[in-house]
């Protein structure tokens, strides 16, 4: 997250971090194998230049968008409105309200 810092200061193209809270997921079912259906549901919608992993071990998966033309509430909402619909075409619906989603922004 520094170095992206840095880099969004010189380049001046901002950057989201999308944080997915698994946790009640993973508590309830007790099965990291539904994570990596979670993982691959968001994959597909991700550019290369994203940045994805564990923000907290098997907790919370982040996403570093990088290199965004603009960030502002409307291109917030586009992003995760495809992430959101990628799940409802992949994902069980019950997992899916499992799922919490928070942001940062720089």
């Amino acid at each position: 997250l520094r170095v992206e810092k840095m880099r969004t200061k010189r380049s001046k193209k901002p950057f989201l971090l999308l944080l997915l809270d698994v946790s009640n997921l993973i508590e309830t079912s007790h099965d990291m194998q539904l994570v990596d259906k979670v993982k691959e549901a968001l994959n597909t919608s991700l550019r290369e230049v994203d940045i994805r992993g564990w923000y907290h071990h098997k907790r919370t998966i982040g996403v570093l968008f990088t290199e965004m033309a603009s960030l502002d509430e409307a291109s917030i909402n586009a992003i995760t409105h495809k992430i959101f619909d990628r799940f409802r075409q992949r994902l069980n619906p019950q997992w899916i309200n499992k799922i919490d989603i928070s942001y940062f922004t720089p």
